[in-house]
């Protein structure tokens, strides 16, 4: 407080606006993307996001990219969907 007096600062109140709360977002991340299945495409999206300073969006991308890598490999080891010839 002295130093506020000595350099004349006086406090004020921070106004910001609500953001979005991310937790619950999971959900509009893979309705948004659930025709992609190309990780390829994901990637880029998730760098862009990144590069705009949209770091949530970014991990849920992320997230999304892991759970289908995932999902692709417990599919191989099930032996997967055989292609029609």
């Amino acid at each position: 407080m002295e130093y506020n007096k000595i350099h004349n600062i006086k406090p004020s109140q921070i106004i910001k606006e609500i953001r979005e709360w991310p937790f619950g977002r999971e959900k509009a991340i893979e309705s948004e993307f659930w025709l992609i299945q190309d990780t390829k495409l994901l990637e880029k999206e998730m760098k862009i996001a990144a590069k705009n300073l949209d770091f949530e969006r970014a991990i849920e991308i992320r997230d999304l990219i892991k759970k289908m890598k995932a999902s692709k490999d417990r599919d191989k080891k099930r032996g997967g969907c055989s292609k029609p010839k």
